[in-house]
């Protein structure tokens, strides 16, 4: 994508090279080979790519191209991942873009995209048409048709015309096969693209994709559910990372939402709400409530039956510089201020909080004294204070609070969910998301030097905000769930599936720091002794099983989390000023 293009317009992250240019002006010779190469192939084909041709034809020695491509077979295989390269960081602007507005016709904006894609790249039609393929080059062509038919099924997800689920994934690789293949045929017939083909290839999508819509089943037709999907519920702090997937999806299965921000003077943070009320006219009502402020959610709670109270600050420790006026006031009175109003506001019949895990442990080495050695929903954090993990401790007294305030009547419920370290897309680059800036400081290379043997519990956004609807749907949801796959993850574990995709990228760490290490210069990182020792190199299982039995949660894997949030993260980078980014 264009914010990790070089000033070349190389992404050498997705190239695998002899050796890798470190300089823009080797980078930039790199790049007047490869045109040359493209050129020759685009005039020519594939045979006349010989070493002696392309180095002719770039105005460089054969000594010189030899240091980054030493054959014909390295030539097809940069060239190839160019090309790749680009489909795939046109796909990731498409996800992102899908998620921020409504397409007419998205089957249209796909393939017309292609297509002009195709017209203005002779050499990737010359050497797909006429397959010289590598071995290497086939097995990334097939990953390739994998990664970009997931993406086709995410952006048919955010246009909320196909659900997020297996079988959709594997309908969307099928489109995509025959997608693939008539597009090709297309442009060998034309080499500006059969009209009627590609008239033929976007009814046929239609058709299918119509077919597939049909087959999707109603949300709210389960047994047992608390809302209907004509009443209304309310959303705190809709503009965080969490809150607003919530409110795009629970907009998506058709219910009115109230949900409340800060301010909605601020631009880059209600941008994403604005854009979803444009969406979804009449739809969605945006509030001013600040969790400081007594009786603020009163107005915005008017009339709903279910209130996802998700607004909380997460930080992670090295930002929280006054623990109780960063973290532990705006939850204990936001919580306070939010539980005021539910029992002031007799619609209301069911609390789903976003609490954490950390309510359950103040530091991994809390877990290993559990049943098991395994974090269950049985346990409350009992070992954090306002000096020690400040914001695990004001989770985990807001959490209480809410359980106690529950306790006290019988007219409304609640149900809590404990995630752990939430990761996917973002909708937008202003978040002050403790989630976001964890990863942050990894993808902009603070630690290309290494990564330490730090693990977490994870959980994609996607997944935590179907086990909120579920909590609210379903009525006999009780009691607190574990949201978070059953496996910690570390940062090297991170590291090394983004780099799978880009090995060339050299932010991202390829090593492992030693513990030793870290035990010396953490301190110089703002991480204390006593931090280290509770959390270096410690792993625990984690028992989700409640929220995939009754919250019928299904983990997405990992990786497809990361690289989201990656693709996600590279996107937003590229809408903030580089002064600011």
């Amino acid at each position: 994508m264009t914010a990790e293009l070089d000033p070349a317009g190389l992404d050498v992250d997705a190239m695998r090279l002899r050796r890798t240019p470190r300089q823009a002006r080797a980078r930039q010779k790199l790049a007047r080979v490869l045109e040359a190469a493209d050129r020759l192939l685009a005039g020519e084909g594939p045979e006349a790519l010989t070493t002696t041709r392309v180095a002719a034809a770039a105005g460089v020695s054969v000594g010189t191209l030899y240091q980054y491509l030493p054959d014909r077979d390295a030539i097809i295989d940069a060239l190839a991942d160019r090309y790749l390269t680009r489909l795939e960081a046109l796909m990731d602007e498409f996800v992102v873009m899908a998620q921020r507005e409504t397409w007419p016709d998205p089957v249209a904006v796909l393939v017309d995209a292609f297509a002009d894609l195709y017209r203005s790249e002779p050499g990737f039609r010359a050497l797909w048409f006429g397959r010289h393929f590598t071995e290497r080059t086939r097995e990334a062509d097939r990953r390739h048709k994998r990664m970009m038919a997931a993406a086709v099924h995410r952006i048919l997800v955010a246009q909320h015309l196909l659900p997020d689920d297996e079988a959709a994934a594997t309908a969307c690789f099928a489109g995509f096969l025959a997608a693939d293949a008539v597009t090709q045929e297309a442009f060998r017939a034309d080499p500006g693209g059969a009209a009627d083909l590609l008239g033929q290839l976007k009814a046929m999508l239609r058709a299918y994709l119509d077919r597939l819509a049909h087959e999707r089943p109603q949300a709210g037709a389960a047994e047992g559910e608390l809302p209907k999907v004509n009443e209304k519920v309310l959303v705190t702090g809709g503009s965080g990372f969490v809150a607003s997937h919530l409110v795009e999806q629970l907009l998506a299965r058709g219910y009115p939402v109230n949900a409340t921000v800060r301010s909605l003077a601020n631009a880059p943070k209600a941008a994403p709400l604005l854009r979803l009320q444009d969406r979804h006219p009449g739809m969605l009502q945006l509030f001013e409530a600040d969790l400081l402020r007594p009786g603020s959610f009163g107005a915005a709670m008017k009339d709903c039956r279910v209130v996802f109270h998700v607004a909380s600050p997460f930080l992670m420790p090295e930002r929280i510089k006054d623990g109780r006026k960063d973290v532990l006031e705006p939850a204990v009175q936001g919580m306070r201020n939010v539980l005021a109003s539910i029992n002031e506001t007799r619609s209301v019949e069911r609390l789903v909080l976003t609490s954490t895990v950390g309510a359950i442990f103040g530091d991994y080495i809390d877990v290993l004294s559990m049943k098991d050695q395994t974090l269950s929903e049985d346990y409350f954090n009992t070992t954090s204070t306002l000096e020690n993990n400040p914001y695990h401790y004001a989770k985990t007294v807001a959490e209480r609070e809410a359980w106690a305030a529950a306790g006290e009547q019988d007219r409304w419920s609640m149900v809590s969910l404990n995630p752990g370290l939430v990761l996917g897309p973002s909708f937008t680059p202003a978040s002050d998301s403790g989630s976001l800036f964890l990863l942050d400081e990894l993808l902009r290379g603070y630690f290309f030097y290494g990564a330490a043997n730090f693990s977490f519990t994870v959980v994609d956004v996607r997944d935590l905000v179907l086990a909120h609807i579920s909590a609210a749907e379903d009525g006999s949801a009780s009691g607190r769930y574990i949201v978070a796959h059953q496996e910690m993850y570390s940062f090297p574990q991170m590291a090394n599936i983004i780099r799978d995709k880009y090995p060339r990228n050299y932010r991202i760490p390829r090593n492992t720091v030693p513990d030793w290490v870290v035990r010396i210069l953490g301190p110089r990182f703002g991480l204390t002794q006593q931090y280290i020792s509770n959390h270096l190199g410690i792993r625990f299982a984690v028992d989700n099983s409640r929220s995939i039995k009754e919250l019928r949660v299904s983990y997405r894997p990992v990786a497809e989390t990361v690289l989201d949030h990656y693709a996600s993260w590279r996107t937003n980078r590229s809408r903030v000023p580089a002064a600011t980014s």
